[in-house]
């Protein structure tokens, strides 16, 4: 069973939380200066759709710069 996951405009507290309810765990966190984003929401995931990941596997995270 897959579950798709949107993190667009997430901050990372929210993020922790979404990966914690698909048992996947948080990998690095960086962040990126992005133009007309929310400081330290998340801007982009990796790996990204359409790959597929499963329980246990890490995700990392990309946050918008303050």
């Amino acid at each position: 069973m897959t579950i798709p996951m949107d993190f667009s405009r997430l901050d990372l507290v929210l993020a922790k939380q979404a990966l914690l309810k698909t048992q996947t765990k948080l990998g690095t966190v960086t962040e990126k200066a992005v133009n007309d984003c929310k400081p330290g929401s998340v801007v982009g995931v990796d790996p990204h759709a359409p790959k597929i990941v499963k329980s246990g596997d890490s995700v990392n995270l990309t946050l918008c710069a303050s």
